[in-house]
């Protein structure tokens, strides 16, 4: 959970979610749904809360895989005559799949294009042709609709808004380190998100079931320490990287990664090399099947992280390792340069 004012993030606290075994699918929704009410309320019972409530504006869930998936959906219309375009025209050709116990969580717009010509903005142009570009987000309609009523029960007196990661990142991310030619990867909890954009429009998507928590509990159970000990490890690991400047190392951090003896350091790295080979073998599949003409030079290399902690565990590990794998750099007609890992909280 997360504060927010005027783009500064603050986190508030964290909730460790357990597993059951055999647990039905809308057996797990319920349960998420439950452990969010424990988180918010708590938070409103908080001093910060009862302060600040008058001033806050809303409240926001953003949800990751499996909680919501997305789709790319392309429309082309051909109107019968010019005409104006405009925002509500746009809205009004975008398709709703009905589909049995899922509902849609919003459609987030990658691309318009007005008679063949890409355009930041429907105002009023006049055009024949038309095509938009989007992501149509679904969830569970059990698990969306129990936890709306949850958040509205708790925060009554404010409004909610649940989005996802992917639409949030289309719609909130757009002028960052970014290019028209991208491969973007977003580490979740359960997985990595790939996708890959031409001239501003996704031409290509891919997840991997190769989580940051999957990766980290590997490291555990090799090494027999507790969460917090290795997340103080991999950061100091991350700030040993050589990274370029979007690493900034803290003048007081403990380098405990320098401190490590050489066999503990050689278990981290072996159980890292291991599953990023396997990352890494997946993107290169992922990259092999998209179209050579779709792919031209400087094509940038984005990873979105979570929040800080999953950007210093694995993010900045994950884009060094990129940096010295030169067939995912030469296919992809790149440099080490263009390659930026972003934390999204």
């Amino acid at each position: 959970m997360y504060s927010q004012k005027e783009e500064i993030f603050e986190l508030l606290g964290t909730q460790e979610v357990s597993v059951i075994e055999n647990e039905t699918a809308a057996d797990y929704e319920n349960r998420m749904v439950y452990v969010c009410k424990d988180i918010c309320q708590d938070f409103v019972n908080t001093e910060l809360f009862k302060k600040q409530k008058s001033a806050i504006k809303n409240i926001k869930v953003i949800l990751t895989n499996p909680w919501c998936v997305y789709e790319i959906m392309d429309l082309e219309k051909k109107l019968d005559k010019p005409e104006k375009i405009n925002q509500k025209l746009i809205d009004q050709l975008i398709v709703h799949k009905e589909v049995e116990n899922v509902s849609i969580l919003k459609n987030s717009i990658i691309n318009i294009s007005l008679n063949g010509y890409n355009v930041q903005q429907v105002n009023n142009q006049v055009a024949e042709m038309i095509h938009v570009q989007y992501l149509s987000i679904y969830g569970s309609t059990n698990f969306l609709s129990r936890l709306k009523n949850t958040l509205d029960t708790i925060f009554h007196l404010h409004d909610i808004e649940i989005d996802s990661v992917y639409s949030h990142i289309n719609e909130n991310h757009r002028d960052e380190k970014r290019s028209e030619n991208e491969l973007r990867i977003i580490i979740e909890d359960q997985g990595l998100d790939l996708s890959y954009t031409y001239q501003n429009k996704n031409v290509a998507t891919l997840f991997i079931k190769s989580g940051y928590l999957a990766i980290k509990d590997k490291i555990r159970e090799s090494l027999h320490i507790d969460k917090s000990i290795l997340e103080k490890i991999l950061k100091s690991k991350s700030l040993n990287l050589n990274q370029s400047s979007t690493v900034t190392t803290e003048k007081n951090l403990t380098n405990i990664w320098l401190d490590l003896d050489e066999m503990t350091r050689k278990k981290i790295d072996d159980t890292l090399n291991s599953e990023l080979a396997a990352i890494h073998k997946e993107i290169r599949n992922f990259i092999d099947n998209i179209d050579k003409e779709l792919i031209k030079k400087d094509v940038n290399i984005n990873i979105y992280c979570l929040d800080e902690t999953i950007a210093f565990t694995i993010g900045y590990i994950l884009g060094d390792s990129i940096k010295s794998d030169a067939y995912i750099i030469d296919t992809l007609l790149t440099n080490e340069g263009n390659i930026f890992t972003k934390k999204i909280f």
